[in-house]
């Protein structure tokens, strides 16, 4: 006969208090970045710059921050449910963002402008692969 023992522990309010905290002071920290990075985008577009694909990505990159704060943290812990799977599905597309995102910035790093980095062509193999990644 096997015995197991399991001891349960919870975390105490304050500790959840500063988390939650500090998550959205994070979330509101990366939608600044968004914003303000778009708005720089938009500027050097306005004023004739080419706008590397880098530049581009970045955009993704930041976005998957704000996947990775969990955004939903404050109603999974009061409703738990359907929450709770948003919050993974959040946590997923994250991991999938980051990945196509790097994948982008490593192969790009080896083509020039010229070679069609941009073109669809060379980002849909790394956004399905980001894509099927997120949904394993």
């Amino acid at each position: 006969s096997v015995e197991m023992e399991m001891d349960v522990s919870f975390l105490h309010g304050d500790t959840v208090l500063v988390e939650t905290a500090a998550r959205h002071v994070l979330l509101l920290l990366t939608l600044g970045a968004i914003s303000y990075w778009a708005l720089a985008l938009r500027e050097a577009a306005h004023k004739g710059r080419a706008l590397l694909p880098e530049q581009k990505w970045i955009c993704a990159a930041l976005a998957g921050l704000v996947f990775l704060q969990d955004p939903f943290s404050l109603p999974k812990m009061f409703y738990g449910g359907v929450y709770g799977a948003l919050s993974m599905a959040c946590y997923a597309a994250a991991l999938g963002t980051f990945l196509a995102f790097w994948l982008c910035i490593i192969d790009g790093l080896r083509l020039s402008a010229a070679e069609g980095v941009g073109s669809a062509r060379f980002l849909a193999p790394k956004i399905a692969f980001g894509v099927a990644f997120a949904l394993t």
